[in-house]
């Protein structure tokens, strides 16, 4: 499995479960994909990411098809910091967690 960017970033090659990528200096694990059908009928999957917020560090899952961009923060910092975090940003990982 490879990801490729064009104008957002697209899986190519037969999907694998447990694959690695990386995007934007972040790794996201593929951990398996479920069968959809999209508002037009049309049949496809989802992917479930597990990445780890570029803010706290704490893990957090996300679906998307073949073609998508990720997420770079987890549910909590994504609603209520609304702000973009850079490509490399280091994590500062906290004690507590977002949870």
């Amino acid at each position: 499995m490879k990801i490729v960017k064009k104008y957002s970033w697209h899986l190519k090659g037969k999907f694998q479960s447990g694959a690695k990528v990386k995007v934007q200096d972040r790794t996201y694990i593929a951990l398996g994909a479920e069968p959809y059908v999209s508002k037009a009928g049309r049949k496809t999957q989802l992917i479930l990411w597990r990445g780890n917020c570029a803010l706290c560090g704490d893990v957090f899952t996300f679906k998307t098809g073949r073609s998508f961009t990720p997420f770079a923060k987890c549910d909590v910092h994504r609603k209520s910091i609304p702000t973009q975090v850079p490509i490399g940003a280091k994590v500062s990982r906290n004690s507590e967690g977002c949870s």
